[in-house]
């Protein structure tokens, strides 16, 4: 399960949530990216684009599949976007987490770059996508997205992102607080997902995103893994050491790393792993046992054949 991540490299929030107009009585909230000029937006979540309106390059993205949020809920997400002087996807697109989604702009009624960001929980509610609850100060029509939340509730920002204004909530005058996805929000790995060893040099860590380890895993050896974090670099698992205590090891889909991390994902209730000992791997495919190559491109100039396994979870 994915974790629903903030898609800008910066918060920074110029207009925030119960304030006047737009935003009367409404969660919604204008993101200004890190400048004047126009920063991009990028998909928090894997999802696809299911309506695209003209008039302001209104944009509903939904989750393809339920995502973790930051308060713990695990459920479809829907986000509205509206401003874009220019739209990179189209209606029916499916954008994976960390694409290019969406801009800053000023199309429609709109005073310098931003986006007009709002987030439902759930799908997309057929037809239209929102519903008008009512007139602002100045007069003009309010719309929300169903189903509405505080998108606080709902996504994680990553270490990484740079934070220039949190945010005011103007009923209440308090900032409003964003999670920080420190590694240890618990994943949804299933009961006994457990991976082998079969590298020689598979580091693990006490905490993800570092680079000092603490060890090696033994070869050949099962471990059984808990939960996971998408990180900077890699994804990782947390699991259970024989010395009672939990670790983290770098995982990911398409990527082995020269410190001997290995590949992992899910295929029909089994784990998946591609591992290697030497080379680096940039979209080998997995499911290919007799032609997963690694790529010559390693830090060690190594060609390794791939090793795939798989593991019933039970």
């Amino acid at each position: 399960m994915e974790k629903a991540y903030f898609g800008m490299d910066t918060l920074r929030v110029t207009n925030g949530p119960h304030g006047n107009n737009s935003h009367k009585n409404s969660w919604a909230i204008d993101l200004g990216g890190e400048d004047a000029g126009i920063s991009r937006f990028y998909a928090p979540f894997t999802g696809v684009i299911r309506r695209l309106r003209t008039n302001s390059n209104e944009v509903w993205f939904e989750s393809s599949e339920p995502v973790q949020w930051a308060d713990g809920t695990q459920d479809y997400v829907t986000i509205l976007m509206i401003h874009a002087n220019s739209v990179p996807a189209v209606e029916g697109q499916t954008v994976k987490q960390g694409e290019w989604l969406y801009n800053e702009g000023t199309k429609g009624n709109a005073t310098g770059n931003h986006i007009h960001f709002e987030v439902g929980k759930g799908k997309f509610v057929s037809p239209y996508g929102w519903y008008k609850v009512g007139y602002g100060d100045d007069g003009s029509e309010i719309w929300n997205i169903y189903n509405q939340v505080d998108p606080t509730k709902v996504f994680f920002l990553k270490p990484t992102c740079n934070v220039m204004n949190a945010g005011t909530d103007n009923t209440s005058g308090a900032a409003l607080q964003w999670k920080v996805d420190d590694g240890t929000t618990t994943g949804n790995l299933e009961a006994n997902t457990y991976f082998t060893v079969s590298a020689g040099n598979l580091e693990y860590f006490t905490a993800t995103d570092v680079y000092t380890n603490v060890g090696y895993l033994e070869r050949e050896k099962s471990y059984i893994a808990y939960d996971s974090y998408v990180g900077t670099d890699f994804t990782w698992w947390r699991f259970r050491h024989p010395d009672g205590n939990l670790y983290w090891c770098a995982m990911l889909w398409d990527k082995l790393s020269a410190y001997g991390t290995l590949t992992s994902t899910e295929l029909e209730n089994k784990v998946v792993a591609v591992e290697s000992e030497t080379s680096v791997c940039y979209t080998c495919d997995p499911f290919d046992t007799a032609n997963a190559v690694l790529v010559s491109g390693s830090r060690t100039k190594a060609i390794a054949q791939a090793n795939l396994t798989l593991y019933d979870k039970t």
